[in-house]
């Protein structure tokens, strides 16, 4: 039985950083999703990223934006 690697949720993706540390878990096997308040930030566009969540601004909306997260956040931890 094998098991499957665990699904990454990146809290930024309009970076180079972010664009790299995309590449790195992709070709590790993971599974990338996004977190941004840009709909077309830089990571959306790499082959290892399945989702882009969609959230306001963590520094214009800071409690909307963990509001967010928790909610995108919910159905992982419920399958536990």
């Amino acid at each position: 039985m094998t098991t499957q690697k665990p699904k990454i949720l990146l809290s930024e993706g309009s970076s180079l950083s972010s664009r790299e540390a995309i590449t790195a878990l992709g070709l590790g096997g993971h599974r990338v999703e996004l977190v941004s308040s840009n709909p077309i930030c830089l990571g959306r566009f790499s082959r290892f990223v399945t989702r882009v969540h969609q959230a306001p601004a963590s520094g214009a909306d800071p409690d909307g934006y963990l509001a967010a997260v928790i909610e995108i956040a919910k159905p992982v931890t419920s399958m536990r």
